[in-house]
């Protein structure tokens, strides 16, 4: 019979699954106060693992956002410095280079960005290049070539208005020489770095629409504008005018890293 009610209390008796055995009979004072105890010892385990769990996970947690902040400093400091390397080359060419002094640009701005406007953008520039044509096969300079353009001025303007009046164009057209900052461009092999520079300008219209630059000296306008590159005389014109070392920049054969990072900047919008 005790047998009996000793299985039935010890499958009746709720599991704890403690790392010990319970006994299935009534405890006396020592044996409560030793489980007791063991019990006790077992939970602040638990409960200082779990601390310790919750500080590890909390530690590698601000380990991973300071690496992440230790990363977008150092990204930032890099980019700092590789745009601080391309300005001050920029500077050293803009005070040391000649082609700024060597060269007059062509620039013309469309009335809109209308496909109809650069259509007719482009059949301005064309008009214009062939009245131009004559005067820039006899410059010997880029200071010669202006004075001509500047005689040619009221010329020029009458040509390209016809050109847009047989085009059905109302616009006004405005054409100038004047001094303005150009982006930096590559043509063929031969880049015309950023600064200032002379230009003869067509403005057509409110002149809102994209661009179209070149150089009519040295002469770069006037082959195909799908392989862009200096003519027999333009490469002439630049063996004159240019220092040994300045030409080794324009045709990428010196600085291609300075001038990589200027024309990535350039491509930037801030």
């Amino acid at each position: 019979m005790i047998s009996c009610l000793a299985v039935l209390f010890r499958f009746s008796t709720p599991r704890l699954n403690p790392p010990f055995s319970v006994y299935p009979f009534p405890m006396d004072t020592k044996t409560k106060f030793n489980t007791e105890s063991k019990l006790n010892i077992k939970t602040k385990w638990n409960t200082k693992i779990r601390r310790i769990k919750g500080k590890t996970s909390c530690a590698d947690s601000v380990c991973l956002r300071a690496a992440a902040s230790c990363m977008a400093v150092r990204v930032a400091v890099a980019v700092l410095l590789l745009l601080s390397a391309g300005l001050l080359y920029q500077v050293y060419m803009e005070t040391h280079f000649q082609i700024y002094d060597a060269a007059l640009r062509f620039h013309v701005r469309a009335a809109s960005d209308l496909p109809a406007e650069q259509q007719l953008k482009l059949k301005v520039r064309d008009e214009v290049l062939a009245a131009l044509k004559p005067a820039a096969d006899r410059a010997e300079s880029a200071g010669e070539l202006k004075t001509e353009v500047e005689a040619m001025l009221p010329d020029l303007a009458r040509t390209a208005a016809e050109t847009l009046r047989e085009n059905g164009s109302e616009d006004s057209v405005r054409v100038s020489v004047s001094r303005e900052r150009f982006p930096v461009r590559r043509y063929g092999n031969m880049i015309f770095p950023a600064g200032v520079y002379e230009a003869l300008r067509v403005d057509i219209g409110p002149a809102e629409g994209h661009n179209w630059w070149c150089a009519i000296y040295p002469e770069l306008c006037y082959n195909a504008e799908e392989s862009s590159s200096l003519s027999e005389k333009g490469k002439k014109d630049v063996e004159r005018d240019v220092s040994g070392e300045e030409k080794q920049v324009l045709f990428g054969e010196r600085g291609r890293f300075r001038i990589k990072i200027l024309e990535w900047f350039s491509e930037l919008d801030f």
